[in-house]
Protein backbone atom coordinates (compact mmCIF):
# COMPACT_ATOMS: atom_id res chain seq x y z
CA UNK A 1 0.00 0.00 0.00
CA UNK A 2 1.41 3.42 -0.93
CA UNK A 3 2.26 5.82 1.84
CA UNK A 4 -0.03 8.75 2.46
CA UNK A 5 0.90 11.94 0.65
CA UNK A 6 2.39 14.92 2.47
CA UNK A 7 -0.32 17.23 1.11
CA UNK A 8 -3.22 17.11 3.57
CA UNK A 9 -6.78 16.62 2.36
CA UNK A 10 -7.82 19.83 4.13
CA UNK A 11 -5.35 21.88 2.07
CA UNK A 12 -6.62 20.32 -1.15
CA UNK A 13 -10.20 21.18 -0.19
CA UNK A 14 -9.25 24.76 0.77
CA UNK A 15 -7.46 25.32 -2.54
CA UNK A 16 -10.27 23.61 -4.47
CA UNK A 17 -12.78 25.96 -2.85
CA UNK A 18 -10.60 28.98 -3.70
CA UNK A 19 -10.41 27.81 -7.31
CA UNK A 20 -14.17 27.20 -7.39
CA UNK A 21 -14.90 30.70 -6.06
CA UNK A 22 -12.39 32.36 -8.42
CA UNK A 23 -13.03 30.44 -11.64
CA UNK A 24 -16.18 28.31 -11.28
CA UNK A 25 -16.77 24.57 -11.10
CA UNK A 26 -16.02 23.99 -14.78
CA UNK A 27 -12.42 25.01 -14.12
CA UNK A 28 -11.92 22.78 -11.09
CA UNK A 29 -10.11 19.57 -11.96
CA UNK A 30 -7.24 17.57 -10.57
CA UNK A 31 -4.66 19.32 -12.77
CA UNK A 32 -5.81 22.87 -11.94
CA UNK A 33 -5.92 22.06 -8.23
CA UNK A 34 -2.41 20.56 -8.37
CA UNK A 35 -1.16 23.69 -10.15
CA UNK A 36 -2.78 25.95 -7.51
CA UNK A 37 -1.18 23.94 -4.69
CA UNK A 38 2.14 23.51 -6.50
CA UNK A 39 2.21 19.72 -6.38
CA UNK A 40 1.69 16.74 -8.64
CA UNK A 41 -1.78 15.28 -9.23
CA UNK A 42 -0.91 12.19 -7.16
CA UNK A 43 -1.91 13.51 -3.69
CA UNK A 44 -5.27 14.68 -5.01
CA UNK A 45 -5.97 11.36 -6.68
CA UNK A 46 -4.80 9.53 -3.57
CA UNK A 47 -7.22 11.41 -1.30
CA UNK A 48 -10.25 11.55 -3.61
CA UNK A 49 -9.75 8.72 -6.16
CA UNK A 50 -11.53 10.66 -8.94
CA UNK A 51 -13.51 13.82 -9.71
CA UNK A 52 -16.73 12.36 -8.28
CA UNK A 53 -14.97 11.82 -4.97
CA UNK A 54 -13.56 15.34 -5.08
CA UNK A 55 -16.96 16.83 -6.00
CA UNK A 56 -18.63 15.01 -3.13
CA UNK A 57 -16.06 16.18 -0.58
CA UNK A 58 -15.91 19.70 -2.01
CA UNK A 59 -19.72 19.98 -1.90
CA UNK A 60 -19.74 19.23 1.82
CA UNK A 61 -16.78 21.54 2.42
CA UNK A 62 -18.40 24.38 0.43
CA UNK A 63 -21.73 24.01 2.26
CA UNK A 64 -19.94 24.11 5.60
CA UNK A 65 -18.08 27.23 4.46
CA UNK A 66 -21.31 28.96 3.36
CA UNK A 67 -23.13 27.92 6.54
CA UNK A 68 -20.34 29.37 8.70
CA UNK A 69 -20.72 32.67 6.86
CA UNK A 70 -24.45 32.60 7.63
CA UNK A 71 -24.17 31.88 11.35
CA UNK A 72 -25.96 34.72 13.12
CA UNK A 73 -24.28 36.67 15.87
CA UNK A 74 -25.82 35.84 19.26
CA UNK A 75 -26.43 39.55 19.87
CA UNK A 76 -28.10 40.10 16.50
CA UNK A 77 -31.68 41.32 17.03
CA UNK A 78 -32.64 40.16 13.52
CA UNK A 79 -30.86 36.84 12.94
CA UNK A 80 -33.12 35.72 10.12
CA UNK A 81 -32.58 38.87 8.04
CA UNK A 82 -28.84 38.74 8.76
CA UNK A 83 -28.72 35.23 7.30
CA UNK A 84 -30.55 36.51 4.23
CA UNK A 85 -28.06 39.37 3.88
CA UNK A 86 -25.15 36.93 3.88
CA UNK A 87 -26.95 34.79 1.30
CA UNK A 88 -27.22 37.89 -0.91
CA UNK A 89 -23.56 38.72 -0.24
CA UNK A 90 -22.51 35.24 -1.39
CA UNK A 91 -24.51 35.65 -4.61
CA UNK A 92 -22.87 39.01 -5.35
CA UNK A 93 -19.35 38.50 -4.05
CA UNK A 94 -18.90 34.79 -4.76
CA UNK A 95 -21.30 34.04 -7.64
CA UNK A 96 -19.41 30.89 -8.66
CA UNK A 97 -19.92 29.49 -5.17
CA UNK A 98 -23.60 30.44 -5.27
CA UNK A 99 -24.03 28.71 -8.65
CA UNK A 100 -22.19 25.61 -7.44
CA UNK A 101 -24.26 25.29 -4.29
CA UNK A 102 -27.70 26.49 -5.29
CA UNK A 103 -28.04 26.34 -9.07
CA UNK A 104 -26.78 22.82 -9.77
CA UNK A 105 -23.42 24.18 -10.70
CA UNK A 106 -21.76 20.89 -9.93
CA UNK A 107 -22.46 20.18 -6.28
CA UNK A 108 -25.23 17.68 -7.09
CA UNK A 109 -26.84 18.81 -3.83
CA UNK A 110 -30.58 18.45 -3.46
CA UNK A 111 -32.39 19.79 -0.47
CA UNK A 112 -35.44 17.74 -1.33
CA UNK A 113 -38.88 19.28 -1.24
CA UNK A 114 -40.50 22.11 0.66
CA UNK A 115 -41.19 19.72 3.51
CA UNK A 116 -37.44 19.22 4.01
CA UNK A 117 -36.92 22.98 4.26
CA UNK A 118 -39.52 23.10 7.02
CA UNK A 119 -37.84 20.18 8.81
CA UNK A 120 -34.38 21.77 8.74
CA UNK A 121 -33.07 22.15 12.29
CA UNK A 122 -31.78 25.68 11.73
CA UNK A 123 -35.09 26.82 10.25
CA UNK A 124 -36.92 25.14 13.14
CA UNK A 125 -34.85 27.14 15.65
CA UNK A 126 -35.49 30.39 13.77
CA UNK A 127 -39.23 29.63 13.64
CA UNK A 128 -39.23 29.12 17.42
CA UNK A 129 -37.39 32.42 17.91
CA UNK A 130 -39.75 34.33 15.60
CA UNK A 131 -42.88 32.76 17.12
CA UNK A 132 -41.81 33.97 20.56
CA UNK A 133 -40.70 37.37 19.32
CA UNK A 134 -43.93 38.08 17.44
CA UNK A 135 -46.33 36.10 19.66
CA UNK A 136 -47.33 33.90 16.74
CA UNK A 137 -47.50 30.19 16.06
CA UNK A 138 -44.44 28.23 15.10
CA UNK A 139 -46.31 26.92 12.04
CA UNK A 140 -47.03 30.46 10.78
CA UNK A 141 -43.41 31.46 11.27
CA UNK A 142 -42.17 28.32 9.52
CA UNK A 143 -44.39 29.13 6.53
CA UNK A 144 -43.06 32.68 6.59
CA UNK A 145 -39.48 31.36 6.55
CA UNK A 146 -40.29 29.01 3.67
CA UNK A 147 -41.81 31.84 1.62
CA UNK A 148 -38.78 34.09 2.20
CA UNK A 149 -36.36 31.32 1.28
CA UNK A 150 -38.24 30.62 -1.95
CA UNK A 151 -38.44 34.34 -2.84
CA UNK A 152 -34.79 35.00 -2.00
CA UNK A 153 -33.60 31.99 -3.97
CA UNK A 154 -35.72 33.07 -6.92
CA UNK A 155 -34.50 36.66 -7.14
CA UNK A 156 -30.87 35.65 -6.55
CA UNK A 157 -31.10 32.92 -9.20
CA UNK A 158 -32.28 35.57 -11.66
CA UNK A 159 -29.38 37.83 -10.70
CA UNK A 160 -26.61 35.25 -10.73
CA UNK A 161 -27.75 33.72 -14.02
CA UNK A 162 -27.91 37.17 -15.67
CA UNK A 163 -31.69 37.27 -16.20
CA UNK A 164 -31.96 40.53 -14.25
CA UNK A 165 -29.49 43.30 -13.62
CA UNK A 166 -29.88 44.76 -10.14
CA UNK A 167 -27.56 46.06 -7.47
CA UNK A 168 -27.02 44.34 -4.15
CA UNK A 169 -28.86 47.19 -2.44
CA UNK A 170 -31.86 46.88 -4.78
CA UNK A 171 -32.11 43.15 -4.17
CA UNK A 172 -31.75 43.53 -0.40
CA UNK A 173 -34.47 46.18 -0.47
CA UNK A 174 -36.82 43.91 -2.46
CA UNK A 175 -36.21 41.03 -0.06
CA UNK A 176 -36.77 43.33 2.95
CA UNK A 177 -40.03 44.65 1.46
CA UNK A 178 -41.36 41.18 0.71
CA UNK A 179 -40.20 39.98 4.11
CA UNK A 180 -42.12 42.74 5.90
CA UNK A 181 -45.26 42.19 3.81
CA UNK A 182 -45.19 38.43 4.36
CA UNK A 183 -44.55 38.83 8.07
CA UNK A 184 -47.57 41.11 8.39
CA UNK A 185 -49.65 38.59 6.45
CA UNK A 186 -48.62 35.69 8.69
CA UNK A 187 -49.10 37.70 11.88
CA UNK A 188 -52.76 38.31 10.92
CA UNK A 189 -53.47 34.58 10.78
Amino acid sequence: MPTSPKIPKSLILEKSLELLIEEGWNNVNIKTIAKKIGCSTQPISWHFKNMDGLRSSLSIFAYEYANKLMEPNEDDPHPFSSIGDVFVDIAFEKPNLYKFLYLDGGSKYSLGGLKEIKEDKGNDEIADFLAKKYNSTKENMMNYILDIIVYTQGILSFKVSGIIDASKEEIKEKIANVSKALLMQYLKR
